[in-house]
């Protein structure tokens, strides 16, 4: 995983939530509307940690296929091709 395509995403969640996170209140936001849409969590630190908001690690794929799903793909693999 390239911290370029972790850029993108973070673009197309923005896109998609239709959002500039400039705080941590709105990641609250984000992680209930992740749940609603894709029936799966992603939890409020791991979103804090794509935002920037704590040191970044590396992402488990289940948090990138859900991130995928909710931007309607069906994996992380078919959102990056």
């Amino acid at each position: 995983m390239r911290e370029i395509e972790i850029s993108e995403l973070i673009l197309d969640l923005n896109k998609k939530l239709n959002i500039k996170v400039t705080n941590i209140s709105t990641i609250k936001y984000i992680e209930e509307d992740i749940k609603e849409v894709t029936n799966t969590s992603v939890s409020f630190n791991t979103l804090r940690r794509l935002y920037g908001f704590l040191p970044k690690t590396k992402f488990s794929k289940k948090t990138l296929d859900t991130l995928a799903k909710y931007l309607g793909y069906s994996s992380y693999s078919k959102y990056l091709n």
